[in-house]
Formats: structure tokens, C-alpha cells, sequence
């Protein structure tokens, strides 16, 4: 219940320095396109991560039992964990996910 309310606190002060204007991007642009910006980076996080928990979490699982049934995945596991393409995309991961945030923070951090 704490949470929930510190979570809507959060996003009632954040969308409030983005429309008042009292963000760097928002005070540069038109408060609309910052708050775009905002989202967009959130979403990209968002599925940055969760991929990279599915990816981690499927190495042990054997392929066979999900082959048939989820086939997108079997493609994409199939070539992340072949040879040293895990490691490769974690480095990677990690540069994009230090860029996303440095995005976020401009478009939402007070002047």
C-alpha cells in the first residue's frame, strides 16, 4: 500500500515538472514531445531488461521445451547463446542502458 502511494507520488511530481516547463528537455521543447521522450525511454528500459532477464533465464532450460510452441524464442535464444554472443550482449546492453537513462533524466529532472 506504501509503495502504490509513493509510486503515484512520483509520477504526479515527475509529470508535473514536465508539463510545468521545469525539466531541461521540456523547457527547450514543447512539454508534450519531452513527455514522449519520457515514455518511450521507460518502455525501451522496461523491454531492455525484461529481455535480458529471459535470455539469462533460458540458458539452462532445455530448447526442446519450448521449440514448437514458442518458435520467435527458440530463434533468438539460438543465437544469443551461441559462443560468446551472451557477453557480448550484456556489454552492449549495458552502454544502451546507460544512454536510456541519461534521456530519462533529462526529460524528467527538475531544473
Amino acid at each position: 500500500l506504501y509503495s502504490l502511494a509513493l509510486l503515484v507520488f512520483s509520477v504526479v511530481i515527475v509529470m508535473s515538472a514536465i508539463w510545468g516547463e521545469k525539466t531541461k528537455v521540456a523547457d527547450r521543447v514543447h512539454p508534450a514531445l519531452a513527455f514522449c521522450v519520457f515514455l518511450f525511454c521507460l518502455f525501451w528500459l522496461a523491454m531492455m531488461e525484461g529481455g535480458q532477464g529471459c535470455l539469462v533465464g533460458l540458458q539452462p532450460v532445455d530448447k526442446a521445451l519450448y521449440a514448437d510452441s514458442h518458435r520467435v524464442t527458440l530463434k533468438c535464444t539460438q543465437l544469443a547463446h551461441k559462443g560468446d554472443n551472451m557477453e557480448r550482449f550484456i556489454v552492449g546492453r549495458q552502454f544502451l542502458v546507460v544512454l536510456i537513462i541519461f534521456a530519462i533524466n533529462l526529460c524528467a529532472a527538475a531544473l
